[in-house]
């Protein structure tokens, strides 16, 4: 059997990056939040009273400025200590189109953050990202995780994005929203919500998540995104979609749209690394 190429390899681990890094954009980034975890925790009882006394998300919902939003949804997140998550991502180029859908697990411990998930659509992925570190599993990758991590490893390929998976960062490079409109209340799964419109600059979005210098050339100068908030503040549902254009002769026009949703706030969550003995730092084909 022959042995899956370079840049297939390197494609599942942007992919992972890009899933992971664009769940934490339109979910968490914001206020004082940054990733990490111990090598295992569980929610709190705090946690736990807030899952149970806002399951419906009860009250009345609340108008947030475009200044106070994400400080606002974040510090909400960490209240709630844990959610589940889905997101659905699809990539359409050249008349071709691959989608990838992944769940998981969101846990603050105060404002630092730690997830997990799986892909459940589209390519085989497990990803960890735990005490600022990524660790990612896919068959192309070979039978180990791959372990990244960006302060250890920063000539890594990945290392330049994942190094900014630190939503305080991410926050403090956008500045804010370049547009942003209540568009009225909105029911996502028998949940009330607020339903925003937020228009980013796509010059700070791409400074601030890192890419490398050709890459934020590709970027269009606005970014959408749309949320919807529930009464206790906290994201219930995101979408985004962004057109890149390719340099060079070949130039094509790459969509890429990203919609998922939270829930479960407050349950039980534990994230774990991978046993030190399934993980290697060596991308087969690329040695180091």
């Amino acid at each position: 059997m022959s042995r899956p190429s370079l840049s297939t390899r390197l494609g599942a681990l942007s992919g992972a990056a890009v899933l992971s890094l664009g769940l934490v954009a339109c979910g968490g980034s914001s206020g004082d939040a940054e990733q990490s975890s111990g090598s295992g925790s569980e929610s709190s009882s705090a946690a736990e009273e807030s899952a149970s006394a806002s399951e419906d998300s009860g009250g009345e919902l609340q108008e947030l400025s475009a200044q106070e939003f994400y400080p606002t949804i974040t510090q909400a997140l960490q209240d709630a200590g844990t959610a589940s998550y889905t997101m659905t991502s699809t990539s359409t180029a050249g008349g071709q189109e691959q989608t990838i859908e992944m769940e998981g697990d969101l846990e603050y411990s105060g404002s630092e953050l730690s997830m997990s998930g799986q892909t459940t659509s589209g390519p085989k992925m497990e990803v960890v990202v735990l005490d600022k570190v990524f660790y990612l599993k896919s068959p192309q990758l070979g039978p180990k995780w791959l372990k990244v991590d960006p302060e250890k490893d920063p000539n890594n390929p990945l290392a330049p994005l994942l190094g900014n998976f630190d939503p305080s960062k991410t926050l403090e490079g956008l500045g804010d929203p370049k547009k942003f409109t209540l568009v009225g209340e909105e029911d996502v799964d028998g949940v009330a919500t607020n339903h925003y419109k937020i228009v980013l600059d796509g010059a700070a979005v791409a400074k601030a998540s890192g890419m490398p210098a050709q890459m934020q050339q590709m970027v269009p100068d606005e970014v959408p995104a749309e949320m919807w908030v529930d009464a206790e503040n906290r994201p219930v549902k995101f979408s985004q979609e962004v057109e890149i254009k390719t340099p060079g002769q070949g130039s094509q026009t790459v969509t890429s749209s990203s919609e998922g949703t939270y829930g479960d706030f407050g349950s039980d969550v534990t994230i774990e690394a991978p046993p030190a003995g399934q993980t290697t730092t060596k991308l087969p084909g690329m040695g180091g």
